[in-house]
């Protein structure tokens, strides 16, 4: 075989670098630079492709949401292989390749591994699993441990297929189910073990513990961020135990107010695995540019930035102008002497100067409602997230968090500077690891550690289930709902004492849905007689005036019942009348 040098462009310091290369080749196909955060989606979405070893032929079967995949994904597999440069999943893929056209080093690597042993089986992705079948064929010595209700990563092209078709994969093999649980009390396990029973893609375990139930699981339905925030903090400080306490959420942005109210409180936190690019993300250096614009019109840098994002009709000819013509005076009266503009460009420029004038004299949160509406900045949002694919949703969670600083501040410039603090103390909580800290944590990244006392937060629609592309007539809605689930399922068992699931019932000041997961756990700890409750329905709680949750509607008020039907006005969807008995026999419905 000749002998070739790759060279591997992973990591920072490599001498060709991955991401500039995905970078530079998203602009070319898109001339226009990528985001942060659709950045992790490409490499993401490059890593599935192959991990899965999906085909190129096969692309538009999978909602790849990044304008131009295909041509990007090309791109950079030409790019590496004119110039034999790996990243590692081309060292899986390679790898799978050369055993399968090569059989005599195959039968190398057969004879020298009789026995193949296999942990976390359920992370391991489809091209794993097929060089560990090649490798074990034909004495099938392999010895598999995992657990398919723990398998999270997906997006990163985990296959839990193979642990659940093992038998079928290799006939003769056995199974054996590990079913006690050594962490947690009775309350959790069992709690737990009836939730994860609503997947159907898994094997029936029937997990059990001896240790005795203590504290039940809790379930709280608070108002909204600040309630839940409070909530919290209250808990902490009765409860006392830093080093053991955990806050549980999906996305790193709810560790933002957790930080400003922890700090604020004096209750020291590790933060684990934080991504310093909030404070980078776009949006955020946007509504920082807006106020600096607002605190200094001669702000060239930060106008530059924004001028284009407030529906002003100032055209970029107009900016070179002023950038040609600036010596420091404000960036309004350089425009206004801008050529040829007409007495209605001027009109809006008047107009916009003047919301700039208003903006300092506002409260923080105030301010930034104002330059989303007044300056449309908020329409911009929604046309360029439509435009280049962004998630509309990630994006109001950021300016959720932004808003949540803000209404802790009391001047644009308190905002700012407590801004730039936030930032220091996330950058120095890493060095919080292993001392009386309580911890911060995705629910992802907190996979396989525990304690004592678990908050899970920000239990909502959006959040849990993830809001995505996929609709529930997508033939794999149910199984990115089982996916959903198992990353519940996992929180849920980091607890080994105490479990708090909080909701809330507004962010960002609009109504937001509860997790339909905390309406199974609510069904779970609080378990009523369906025939007795059909009977008599007004003696368990449903009337008129009731709040409910509903699996797919979430929070509603029931406005009309009788023994067939019931009419709920709820918050999101609006009134729906339906069949009582079907609610109550398939657990949809659950007062709260």
């Amino acid at each position: 075989m000749n002998k070739i040098k790759f060279r591997i462009i992973e990591g920072e310091k490599s001498e060709i670098n991955k991401t500039q290369l995905l970078k530079r080749i998203y602009y070319k196909i898109n001339e226009n630079y990528i985001s942060e955060d659709k950045l992790e989606e490409l490499i993401s979405s490059i890593s599935y492709v192959k991990n899965m070893l999906i085909d190129e032929r096969d692309f538009n079967k999978y909602n790849f949401n990044i304008p131009g995949f295909k041509d990007i994904y090309r791109e950079y597999e030409m790019i590496k292989r004119e110039n034999n440069l790996l990243d590692y999943d081309d060292m899986l893929t390679l790898t799978y390749e050369i055993l399968r056209k090569s059989q005599g080093l195959l039968n190398k690597y057969r004879n020298k591994y009789k026995y193949i042993q296999v942990d976390e089986a359920q992370d391991t992705s489809k091209v794993q699993h097929e060089i560990v079948r090649l490798l074990a064929y034909p004495e099938n010595n392999l010895f598999l441990v995992g657990d398919e209700d723990q398998s999270i990563y997906s997006f990163r092209g985990a296959y839990p297929e193979a642990i659940l078709n093992f038998e079928r994969e290799y006939k003769g093999s056995k199974i054996f189910l590990m079913e006690q649980n050594f962490r947690s009390t009775k309350n959790i396990t069992m709690t737990s073990n009836e939730f994860i029973r609503g997947n159907k893609e898994r094997y029936n375990k029937n997990m059990y513990t001896e240790k005795e139930e203590e504290i039940p699981v809790t379930i709280k339905f608070l108002m909204n961020e600040e309630e839940e925030v409070k909530y919290i903090i209250d808990e902490i400080y009765e409860n006392k135990k830093l080093k053991d306490t955990a806050i549980l959420y999906r996305n790193n942005l709810s560790a933002i107010p957790l930080v400003d109210a922890l700090s604020k409180n004096g209750i020291p936190f590790y933060l684990r695995d934080f991504k310093q690019s909030f404070f980078t993300h776009w949006v955020v250096q946007d509504i920082t540019a807006f106020i600096n614009v607002a605190l200094n019109r001669e702000d060239i840098h930060s106008f530059e930035r924004i001028y284009y994002k407030m529906n002003s009709y100032i055209s970029k000819k107009a900016m070179e102008h002023i950038k040609r013509h600036y010596k420091g005076q404000s960036v309004f009266d350089l425009l206004r002497r801008c050529p040829d503009l007409n007495p209605y460009i001027i009109k809006r420029i008047n107009s916009i100067e003047e919301c700039f004038r208003i903006l300092p004299y506002k409260k923080p949160k105030d301010a930034i409602d104002f330059l989303q509406n007044q300056l449309s900045y908020k329409e911009y949002l929604d046309n360029n997230c439509e435009k280049m694919g962004y998630s509309i949703e990630n994006i109001n969670l950021i300016i959720a968090s932004l808003k949540i600083i803000a209404n802790n501040t009391t001047s644009i410039t308190g905002f700012l500077n407590r801004f730039e603090e936030l930032q220091k103390l996330m950058d120095d909580a890493k060095f919080n690891k292993d001392k009386d800290a309580v911890t911060l944590s995705t629910i992802h990244s907190a996979k396989g550690l525990e304690f004592e006392n678990v908050f899970m937060i920000d239990l909502i629609e959006g959040q849990f289930p993830a809001a995505g592309s996929i609709s529930d007539e997508d033939e794999n809605y149910e199984k990115y709902i089982e996916e959903e689930r198992r990353l519940f399922y996992v929180g849920m068992t980091r607890a080994k004492k105490q479990l708090n699931l909080l909701a809330v019932n507004t962010k960002n000041q609009e109504r937001v849905v509860c997790s339909r997961f905390v309406g199974e756990v609510f069904s779970i700890v609080n378990p009523v007689d369906k025939e007795e409750e059909l009977s008599s329905l007004n003696s368990y709680g449903f009337s008129i005036g009731t709040s409910v949750i509903h699996k797919r509607f979430g929070q509603g008020i029931i406005i009309d019942i009788n023994q067939e039907t019931v009419e709920i006005n709820f918050n999101i969807y609006g009134i729906k009348k339906l069949l009582m008995r079907a609610c109550i026999e398939e657990n949809l419905l659950y007062k709260i």
